[in-house]
């Protein structure tokens, strides 16, 4: 598979180009006496420049995706594959092995070592097994849905929740407003953001799109720690 980073760059150049109105849409989502005070951009438009870069992202992987079925299988190796590691790097004998492999390998680089030299490389493999577990997580949350997701149809008004559920998040933030699932403010927002990335979608299924979100983003909180965005 070639560099996609090239592409991507290029797609986020032609986002910036949007800056000014989609900035316009959330200082216009406000509620009215709030419009009088100055409106603060720059942490809303880095939220928006991230969304759209792992858009991005996920439309060029998808083209190189396989069946979900192999995707499945292969993340649950994963998995369990992470699991065996940080289990092992719980285990003393295994530790301090590695700590005298670290240490004897970074002697061998430098002329002098340092106090405390051990303790650092132990704080390191803490560090390690703590990483581990943050990617056992993540690939079983991949293979979850992996399982869930049929297939983006090519050019149609699909969109995966977790952007609308995003950009949700972002609205209330920058207008300290709950995101309405009708015709409205943040109906606006969401069709300024894929006109932004490049998808033309009409205004029912816009609507549509929030209203399937607003009902996955209390499970998606949930797994999260958060709360959903369009919660009173």
């Amino acid at each position: 598979m070639s560099d996609p980073r090239p592409l991507i760059r290029s797609r986020l150049a032609g986002f910036e180009s949007h800056k000014q109105t989609l900035l316009e849409v959330l200082a216009n989502g406000r509620k009215r006496d709030a419009r009088k005070a100055s409106f603060d951009a720059e942490g809303p438009w880095q939220g928006l420049m991230r969304t759209a870069e792992f858009y991005f992202w996920d439309q060029e992987m998808d083209e190189n995706t396989p069946p979900n079925d192999l995707r499945m299988k292969k993340l649950a190796a994963l998995e369990q594959r992470l699991k065996r590691a940080r289990t092992l790097l719980s285990q003393n004998d295994v530790v301090v092995d590695l700590m005298r492999a670290i240490f004897q390998a970074r002697s061998n680089q430098t002329s002098h070592t340092t106090s405390g030299a051990a303790s650092q490389i132990l704080n390191e493999l803490n560090e390690a097994a703590a990483h581990l577990r943050m990617l056992e997580i993540a690939a079983s949350r991949a293979g979850a849905n992996a399982k869930k997701k049929g297939g983006r149809p090519k050019n149609s008004s699909t969109i995966p929740s977790g952007y609308i559920i995003r950009l949700a998040e972002l609205y209330r933030l920058a207008t300290s407003r709950i995101p309405g699932a009708g015709d409205g403010p943040f109906a606006s927002f969401v069709t300024a953001f894929l006109d932004a990335v490049g998808r033309t979608i009409a205004p029912d299924s816009v609507i549509g799109l929030i209203k399937r979100a607003r009902k996955e983003a209390p499970r998606v909180a949930q797994s999260n720690g958060a709360k959903s965005p369009f919660e009173r």
